[in-house]
């Protein structure tokens, strides 16, 4: 949490035969004085039985931390109709309390109707324990 002093950005979104692309980029300054700069980078790609995401950002601060980054690729099988096993590869460095890691996430999600959403998972770090979690959402 951070309060924003000023925040400039742009971003844009292309459709290619090989998905859409999006890419963006930033400048903030927190209350604080603090300055950061980002870019982000995304491609998604769908079809009948497979989905394809990938997303990455750096931002560099003014301030200790230096370059920072997240990047994560995911895939999401459409088994049959309202079933779907997802993976997910991510890796960041950023100024939490686990300042960089590996993270690997299998899931399974079941969805009886459009809006909501039964997920287990489990999460697995390079720097901790896994995490098994089960979910239940709903959207309004």
């Amino acid at each position: 949490y951070f309060q924003a002093d000023r925040h400039l950005a742009a971003s844009m979104s292309i459709d290619t035969p090989a998905g859409e692309l999006k890419a963006g980029t930033g400048w903030f300054k927190e209350e604080s004085g603090r300055e950061s700069l980002y870019t982000t980078l995304a491609l998604k790609k769908d079809s009948k039985s497979f989905s394809f995401l990938t997303e990455g950002a750096v931002s560099k601060q003014s301030y200790e931390g230096g370059v920072l980054y997240d990047i994560y690729a995911q895939g999401v099988w459409h088994l049959v109709s309202k079933h779907d096993l997802i993976a997910r590869v991510e890796k960041y460095k950023d100024v939490s309390e686990v300042e960089s890691n590996t993270i690997l996430v299998l899931g399974y999600t079941y969805r009886p109707k459009y809006y909501m959403a039964l997920k287990g998972e489990v999460d697995m770090f390079k720097k901790g324990s896994p995490i098994w979690l089960i979910s239940f959402s709903m959207m309004f």
